[in-house]
């Protein structure tokens, strides 16, 4: 018997562990072990760690995909309302709004509401016990809840065709809760977007970084509508001006009573002026993505502005005079006008990572606010460079009128390819060398109508603008392109058709007197007159002219020009411009960078004018 009872208590200890479980310990990654204790909505259909073992501590586990409305009001009437409780409970709150049934956006307002309200009570209605925000891994996620609800509300209440106006309250009431949301004023108004999107449900290619701010609130992209009573309007992209735009959802304190509606306030802010907002007695970051608004102008316009661009290139007479400055971000006085100028068959949409790169840099964001200048880039350098010169002095008779603004005095230039030769004639007194290198009778004794008198001297004969302090060359050919000798450089001058105005005057003056024309311009001018193409000709008597023109003194201009490896030094070349070509002595810098002519999104020529403008910013303050 003894032996039996030995026999089965020996068994019943060699069972014992196959009846209860094994903890083992193996090692992992630190980064896999991050993603689970980090797991969190919204970037998971799932609520985090914690808050699915606090739904299997009280029996929810398993009904909360189907009822996350029954889970919410059970967690929120639990005894226990620990931080850990009611950072559930923001959770499930923005599962229930995605999770609704609604056939439409605005049928989940007030869930929406209540997870951005819920949200917002968790990060500012700290309470004795919770831990300090810094040290609190549900802090992000609740600033990350609420951005997405705020903006899932603005969608509804602050875009498409009929916004709400400012000052207008919204009645929303549904199973999460009443609300009077008020479109509060902020520093943007509603009403004054042709399109306002949010930030999270787009992705951009094309543009290789992407800049944001973390902090509070929902970004949006806003296009903003053309009024002619805000200062700059005019000069704003036919799409509208893109913009940044973060929404941001104020509540007050929740009312006594079950049925009272709690008041939200719905604010509009521009993250450029405004990095942070006033909120519980504190100075809280406001959110922002500053690459936004240019990826989404680009989507609207990219592809107009690119056949405008061509068309310029090609059939210049057939696209009107479309030489204009377009504004990157409203007109701000106190920032310094950064223009960039494309080249030759190009457009603006060629200095987009460069603008993205500016906003990105808050020092250069601050500091200077940037403008493209587009113009038909077919038609020689020294009609369109008169072009430019006339949208500069145009733009300050009507921002800067009476000459009140330093920063309009400080014009920062930069011109990439031909469009270096626009900006240098912005720095330098022509005299009379140009003129007498076209012509051999002063302006008064050529025999053409006034008005074309006038646009012939006006193109030859400049002086240096004073308001322009800075120019930057980007693969400039200073003393023209032997490119556009060979037998590429013919067919494209072959392809350009200028307009017939032009060319009609200058056929004129050669037929009426052909004794004004200097000997080595006759022929020329007997043809119509050279396309871009052909006066960027090193043997070119108008470029070699110019050439010879210096900057005037007091105006500091750098030169950056490409090699791509193929010699290095003075031997360098971008494929088209080469280092004696783009070379200007008495430049205060000079950078090589590894990069190809077309290429203006190039990062190193990119960090070199960065980096050219932070100097600037530095000596300005020294």
């Amino acid at each position: 018997m003894r032996l039996i009872a030995a026999m089965a208590l020996v068994a019943l200890v060699a069972g014992l562990p196959a009846c209860t479980s094994t903890v083992r310990v193996h090692p992992v990654s630190a980064q896999s072990t991050y993603q689970w204790v980090q797991r969190a909505l919204p970037a998971s259909d799932e609520p985090s760690a914690g808050t699915l073992a606090l739904l299997r501590l009280h029996g929810l586990a398993d009904g909360w995909r189907d009822h996350p409305m029954a889970a919410l009001r059970r967690v929120t009437t639990l005894p226990d309302q620990s931080a850990s409780v009611r950072f559930a409970a923001v959770e499930l709150s923005l599962l229930a709004a995605r999770r609704s049934p609604a056939a439409h956006p605005s049928d989940r307002l007030d869930l929406y509401l209540a997870a951005a309200a819920r949200a917002w009570d968790y990060l500012f209605d700290r309470r004795p016990g919770d831990p300090e925000p810094g040290f609190d891994q549900n802090y992000a996620a609740a600033v990350m809840i609420y951005a997405e609800a705020v903006a899932r509300v603005t969608e509804v209440v602050a875009s498409g065709t009929n916004p709400h106006p400012t000052g207008t309250t919204l009645a929303v009431a549904g199973p999460a809760g009443a609300f009077a949301v008020t479109m509060a004023a902020g520093d943007w108004q509603f009403g004054e977007f042709a399109e306002l999107a949010a930030v999270d449900r787009l992705a951009f290619s094309g543009l290789p970084e992407r800049f944001v701010r973390y902090g509070l609130g929902a970004p949006f992209a806003g296009l903003l509508a053309r009024d002619s009573a805000r200062p700059g309007a005019a000069f704003f992209p036919p799409k509208g001006l893109g913009v940044t735009v973060t929404a941001v959802l104020r509540f007050s304190e929740p009312a006594p009573g079950d049925d009272a509606a709690r008041r939200a306030d719905l604010e509009l802010e521009d993250p450029r002026t405004r990095p942070r907002l006033a909120i519980a007695g504190e100075e809280i970051p406001i959110a922002a993505d500053f690459t936004a608004p240019y990826a989404y102008l680009a989507s609207r316009g990219e592809r107009e502005i690119r056949a405008l661009g061509n068309r310029g290139m090609f059939s210049p007479g057939t696209t009107g005079s479309f030489h204009r400055l377009v504004f990157m971000e409203p007109y701000d006085p106190r920032k310094t006008p950064l223009v960039l100028v494309h080249g030759l068959w190009s457009d603006p949409s060629t200095w987009l990572p460069l603008t993205n790169r500016i906003a990105g840099d808050a020092r250069l964001r601050d500091a200077y606010q940037v403008w493209y200048f587009l113009y038909p880039s077919g038609e020689p350098f020294p009609w369109t460079a008169a072009m430019l010169r006339d949208a500069l002095d145009a733009v300050r008779q009507e921002l800067d009128p009476h000459g009140t603004s330093p920063a309009m005095r400080a014009m920062v230039l930069v011109g990439h390819s031909m469009g270096g030769l626009l900006v240098k004639s912005c720095v330098t007194d022509s005299g009379d060398a140009l003129w007498r290198t076209v012509f051999t009778v002063p302006p008064a004794d050529l025999r053409v109508a006034v008005a074309e008198r006038a646009g012939l001297r006006h193109a030859l004969v400049f002086t240096a603008r004073p308001y322009v302090r800075d120019v930057i060359f980007l693969n400039t050919p200073q003393h023209g392109c032997r490119l556009a000798r060979s037998l590429i450089g013919r067919l494209a001058s072959a392809l350009i058709a200028l307009p017939q105005s032009f060319s009609a005057s200058l056929r004129a003056i050669v037929r009426a007197q052909p004794e004004a024309a200097t000997a080595p311009m006759r022929a020329r001018l007997r043809h119509g007159g050279a396309d871009a193409v052909e006066v960027l000709r090193p043997d070119n008597p108008v470029m070699q002219a110019f050439a010879a023109l210096p900057i005037v003194p007091g105006v500091r201009f750098h030169t950056i020009f490409g090699d791509r490896g193929e010699d290095g030094g003075e031997n360098a070349s971008d494929g088209v411009v080469t280092y004696h070509s783009a070379h200007l002595a008495g430049a205060a810098s000079e950078t090589a960078v590894p990069c190809d002519h077309h290429d203006t999104g190039c990062p190193a020529a990119m960090d070199a004018i960065v980096s050219i403008l932070r100097a600037d910013l530095t000596a300005r303050r020294e």
